[in-house]
């Protein structure tokens, strides 16, 4: 196992799906690790029930939603980026990176 402890990185998820033998030796595998496509090929992630997804860009948003916070507002910035923010008495503090995909 490459990374101990790793749930994912299973030699066990390797799987033979077929093979031929003779002049051109070939296989198919099978890798039942979700999520692995995309360490190998370009892969362009949309948002499902959104207009964008949310980023996050501070400890505080890592792991939650912009539902779970209060005191919100949306940002434009004038080059078109766009981001939710939360109002503190101390200013502005940057929770999410609103994108329209990600590769």
């Amino acid at each position: 196992m490459i990374y101990p402890g790793s749930k994912h990185y299973d030699p066990q998820k390797v799987q033979p799906l077929s093979k031929t033998d003779g002049s051109r030796p070939e296989a198919v595998v099978s890798i039942d690790v979700p999520g692995v496509t995309r360490a190998y090929h370009n892969m362009n992630i949309l948002p499902k029930l959104r207009k964008h997804l949310a980023i996050p860009m501070n400890a505080l948003s890592k792991d939650k939603k912009p539902t779970d916070f209060d005191n919100t507002v949306f940002i434009r910035k004038r080059n078109g980026s766009e981001f939710i923010a939360q109002s503190t008495k101390n200013g502005l503090v940057f929770l999410f990176y609103l994108a329209k995909s990600v590769f």
